[in-house]
């Protein structure tokens, strides 16, 4: 199952209670407030409020065991397109951001980094995926499945980091070439999505 700590529910306290005090009229989505409510709904509606989808500690399980790939993620989504992104990892102080439009960043470095080059072809690829915390054979047979068909192309190599929001700014960051995994939640990828497009992925 998935690990919640202390940690996650203290920081998306803080931050709902920061952007609240801005923008009072705003919609607020976060994982554990989600998780903790029987509506396990995201309250993402398809209208022009916005919407703050908070993810607090990407890689709980990582956080744990001090596997330094740990993530804090604030997105705002505007008719359930994000619009800004910000995923930060306070461990390694990687400030990944961008905003719809203007291009992403890492820090103050704009993204990708130098050199882009097409990839010739899969067999060239660093590919990630993750597995997810469900281990139920109904779940990971699939995942298994198509892994195996990804890596069988063949690829490099294949890694996993952890953190869904993490790998996707790697991507961005241009030290993954792509990045496959199934069933994520919107707080996992909505920061994430922002920053990726606007690196031109």
């Amino acid at each position: 199952a998935d690990l919640v700590t202390q940690t996650d529910t203290k920081v998306e306290a803080l931050i709902f209670s920061t952007l609240r005090q801005k923008y009072p009229s705003h919609k607020f989505v976060g994982e554990e407030s989600v998780s903790a409510s029987e509506d396990k709904k995201t309250g993402i509606a398809d209208d022009d409020v916005p919407t703050w989808v908070i993810d607090p500690v990407d890689g709980t399980t990582n956080f744990v065991h001090g596997f330094p790939f740990v993530a804090v993620c604030i997105a705002l989504v505007l008719n359930r397109v994000p619009i800004v992104g910000v995923v930060y990892n306070p461990i390694l102080d990687e400030m990944f951001h961008a905003v719809r439009g203007q291009g992403a960043k890492l820090n103050d470095t704009p993204l990708p980094l130098p050199p882009t080059l097409p990839l010739p072809s899969l067999a060239t690829a660093l590919v990630a995926t993750e597995y997810g915390s469900d281990r139920q054979p109904s779940i990971l047979t699939p995942k298994f499945n198509a892994l195996h068909k990804v890596v069988a192309s063949p690829v490099r190599g294949v890694r996993s980091m952890g953190s869904a929001a993490l790998t996707m700014c790697y991507v961005a960051k241009g030290v993954l070439d792509a990045y496959w995994e199934a069933g994520v939640h919107a707080w996992d990828v909505a920061a994430s999505t922002v920053i990726l497009r606007e690196a031109g992925g």
